[in-house]
């Protein structure tokens, strides 16, 4: 495949699929990107869960804001999880250093779920990845589902990039 293929430049630092999908499945933290009816873009940090496959999910609060506002105009969103590596000094000039990172970029179009035993689940998967270790609650219920929006994400596009090198 060509670089355009991928929507890549670098080719050489791509990650095979199962690599990217274990990158995105091991990351804390996702910025998603919407765009706004006005044309502006919107970036936000959110937990989520991804076990695999083709699908992803995250929540919000349920009250009137930015990222309600844009979902509900259009589904389409990206999302990005990365982590920079170390700076590797050039020789002889700063401007031949480089940088090292991973980062992993999925594109795709959400719907938002409104059935309780999938907010259950998503909560439950929550307290897992996110919650300490052994943590229980001395009520196990979540009467407050609905004050959440839940959104599944129907990953279409993934790629993942690595520069461990250190060289441009």
């Amino acid at each position: 495949m060509s670089s355009l293929e991928h929507g890549v430049r670098r080719v050489d630092r791509l990650m095979d699929d199962a690599q990217a999908r274990a990158y995105l499945q091991a990351g804390e933290i996702g910025y998603i990107g919407t765009v706004g009816a006005d044309g502006w873009p919107y970036v936000l940090p959110m937990t989520f869960i991804y076990e695999g496959q083709d699908v992803l999910w995250f929540h919000h609060g349920a009250k009137p804001g930015h990222l309600l506002a844009n979902l509900t105009q259009s589904p389409r969103i990206c999302l990005t999880v990365a982590e920079r590596g170390n700076l590797i000094p050039g020789p002889t000039y700063a401007c031949q250093s480089s940088q090292e990172y991973v980062s992993v970029v999925a594109y795709g179009q959400v719907e938002r779920i409104e059935e309780e035993s999938l907010k259950n689940w998503f909560f439950d998967q929550l307290l897992l990845k996110y919650g300490p270790t052994g943590h229980r609650f001395p009520d196990p219920s979540y009467p407050l589902n609905h004050k959440i929006i839940l959104w599944k994400m129907h990953l279409e596009k993934l790629t993942g990039k690595r520069s461990d090198q250190g060289r441009h």
